[in-house]
Order: structure tokens, then sequence, then C-alpha cells
């Protein structure tokens, strides 16, 4: 058809023009939520921290309840703690996770992220409460040992040798 005569209803025929499928160009929208974690991820490897948590949140808003919004949810409330200063929205952020896939695989580093989270803002009983869950949660971790050692540092020497006894 294209490039031939063509019959307009009721008028001269014209000529229609040849037509080309408009070429496909990815946009972000277009983008699997695994690409968006791996653009992210490189991001914020790059030292582009506001753009990654751009990512990692539009990720998890996105793919809510999925997976993949659970580790975006993580990775963007750890770049707010270490990268953008903002502890509430870090804050905020681990407890989402933690309430969607409490005991997931990312779990320790979650609860891990809540209770630096919680010293950031001065919550320290708040601190010390999340710190005693992560050590119950995961005793033999990587994450209970830097727990213990901040319990024994938010400690006062007198309730240490009270504990104890």
């Amino acid at each position: 058809i294209f490039g031939d005569t063509l019959e307009v209803l009721g008028g001269e025929p014209e000529v229609a023009r040849e037509r080309t499928a408009p070429r496909h160009v990815p946009t972000p929208r277009d983008e699997s939520a695994e690409d968006l974690l791996a653009r992210a991820n490189e991001l914020r490897a790059s030292g582009d921290y506001r753009e990654a948590e751009a990512l990692y949140a539009r990720v998890a808003r996105a793919e809510r309840g999925s997976f993949s919004a659970y580790v975006a949810e993580v990775a963007a409330a750890g770049v707010r703690l270490d990268h953008l200063r903002a502890p509430r929205g870090a804050l905020r952020g681990y407890r989402r996770a933690l309430a969607a896939r409490l005991g997931g695989p990312l779990d320790a580093e979650a609860r891990e992220g809540e209770a630096r989270a919680l010293g950031r803002v001065g919550d320290t009983e708040g601190e010390r409460r999340a710190l005693e869950r992560l050590l119950a949660a995961h005793p033999g971790s990587p994450q209970a040992r830097r727990a213990d050692e901040r319990l024994r540092a938010l400690t006062p020497a007198g309730e240490a040798r009270e504990a104890r006894e």
C-alpha cells in the first residue's frame, strides 16, 4: 500500500506517503526494575547519590510489594542515611522494608540501618531496642557483632556491670 495511489473517500486519489515505523528508543519507563536497580547501583558507585536514591525510590514505588521494591527500599534508605544526611527518610525506608519482608534476605541489613537511623535522629532508647531486636533475630551475623559493640557503647559502665551480675 505504501507508495501506491489510494482513493480517498469522496475525493481525488492521493499518493500515500511512504511510512516507516518510528524507531523505538528505550526510555527509563521501558527499563525493567532490575535494569533500573543496576543503573542506580552504578550511579551510587560513581558518587551520584541523589540520582541513585531517586532511581531506587522510583523502583520501590513502581514495583510495590515485589522483591525488587524490597531491595530498592533498603538501598535507597542506605543512601539516605550514609550519603544524603536524611536519617528520618532512611528510617522510614528501612521500616517499610521490614514491614514488607520481615525475615527477608536483607532483614539484618534493614534492622541495622533502622538502629543507625534511630541513633542519628537522637532516639537512643529506640536505637537500643532496635539493636536488641537485631541481636535476637540474627545472633551470628556481622551486623550482630556491630550491634553488640554499639550496645556496649550505649550502656554506661555501671549498667553494664549490673547487667552481668
